[in-house]
């Protein structure tokens, strides 16, 4: 329902109160009454008012003093004002009105049809900056909403860049899988041909140089058996075997493993665990095969570049969805030309004979396969952090997927620094 406009009007005479209400009367507004100018102030910052009528003399506050205080008040200053008067008709009294602030003086006796024309135009003025007001408004709540949609869509975008390089990630593992399992077959069956003849040739050999040749060719021929086996379990799949488990207790067992390399290395290992974690949903020993891996190369990374390190781990619950583990190392950081492979398959930085650049594809597929994230964060010189985030409630965890898994044992260790 629209609510009609109001006038205001000023006067400290009853008769000329209702006369001008009656001058009035074919407009569609409702009128408000003041006697005196204080009535009149006190009204106008209780009410909104199309337009104020006020009569110039009055006992106590004249008509001029009213109008400009209400001038001097943030919510009363654009009320339009007509000042009407029958003693202040001079020249110079119209001109002090229109100081004060009016936009009209009528003199008295007023016509009618011309105080009626004039209300009605300052009505229709009134009306049409109530509208624009209410359009001002609704292009503002538009506006807000655009940007919101916008800002969404942002997001989605970012979502969606996300999604195509995980899918891009997945075909290249799957796509190298094929490809390396079935060299890796052919390679295995010569190389276990001549790590047997050697160890054959090593039991009848006494020269000393011949003893010693022979052990390079057992050491190298079995170092290249252990990088085809690391090639088969890459290529392998693995069925998922998930229970609710303790992500804190799956961290700790996993230090429990390196624990003696890390104090051989001098690497100081500090835990930084948020307590009340929940449980999750994830094949414990897929993820702990993650954990060795990342652990690893941290102790690598460090004791390549100096002789001690430190390592955080923590795990924190950064939203009701999802749990996050991060591994912190004061190592040699990555290069930021590298930061975004360090999960491509046989990507390494390592030298020759140190890793085949599979250990951190690997993490990558297990993170994935538990519908997780796991990126690498770093500047050059100052450590790497690698990030693990995983779903609290995996909806999809009874469809076990196949996915490549590395024995623990055989994890190889890459790509950092």
């Amino acid at each position: 329902m629209k609510v009609k406009p109001k006038i205001l009007i000023v006067d400290d005479k009853g008769e000329n109160l209702v006369a001008l209400e009656k001058t009035l009367a074919d407009l569609n507004v409702d009128f408000v009454r003041a006697t005196s100018g204080n009535d009149a102030l006190a009204v106008t910052l209780e009410q909104e008012f199309a337009l104020a009528l006020v009569d110039v003399q009055m006992p106590g506050m004249d008509g001029f003093e009213t109008v400009e205080l209400m001038r001097q008040d943030k919510k009363t200053r654009h009320i339009p004002i007509i000042f009407i008067s029958a003693i202040y008709t001079e020249e110079y009294h119209k001109i002090k009105g229109i100081e004060t602030g009016a936009i009209d003086f009528i003199t008295k006796p007023i016509n009618p049809k011309i105080v009626l024309g004039k209300v009605r135009i300052f009505l229709e003025l009134h009306e049409y900056k109530r509208s624009l007001e209410e359009q001002n408004k609704i292009i503002t709540a538009s506006h807000k909403e655009l940007q919101i949609a916008l800002d969404e869509l942002g997001l989605m975008h970012e979502e969606l860049v996300k999604s195509q390089e995980q899918l891009v990630q997945s075909q290249k593992l799957a796509a190298i899988g094929q490809l390396v399992s079935g060299i890796a077959h052919e390679i295995n069956n010569p190389l276990m041909a001549i790590s047997g003849n050697a160890q054959l040739l090593l039991e009848d050999a006494e020269d000393e140089d011949t003893l010693e040749s022979l052990e390079v060719i057992r050491c190298e021929t079995q170092r290249a058996t252990d990088i085809v086996q690391n090639l088969l379990a890459f290529a392998r799949s693995h069925k998922s075997d998930r229970d609710l488990v303790s992500i804190n207790e799956v961290v700790e067992n996993a230090v429990k493993l390196c624990s003696n390399k890390s104090k051989i290395d001098n690497i100081q290992i500090v835990y930084d665990f948020t307590s009340d974690m929940p449980n999750i949903n994830i094949d414990s020993l897929q993820i702990q095969q993650v954990f060795l891996n990342l652990i690893n190369n941290a102790i690598q990374a460090m004791t390549k570049t100096k002789d001690s390190g430190k390592l955080i781990i923590r795990t924190q619950q950064p939203s009701e969805e999802t749990v996050q583990i991060s591994f912190e190392d004061d190592g040699p950081g990555i290069p930021a030309e590298n930061i975004d492979r360090v999960f491509e398959p046989f990507f390494t930085t390592k030298d020759i004979g140190e890793g085949t650049g599979l250990g951190l594809s690997i993490c990558y597929g297990i993170i994935q396969s538990h519908n997780g994230k796991i990126y690498a964060e770093s500047t050059e010189s100052n450590g790497a952090t690698f990030n693990i985030e995983l779903p609290i409630i995996d909806d999809t965890s009874n469809n076990q997927s196949d996915i490549a898994v590395l024995e623990p044992a055989g994890a190889t260790q890459d790509t950092q620094g």
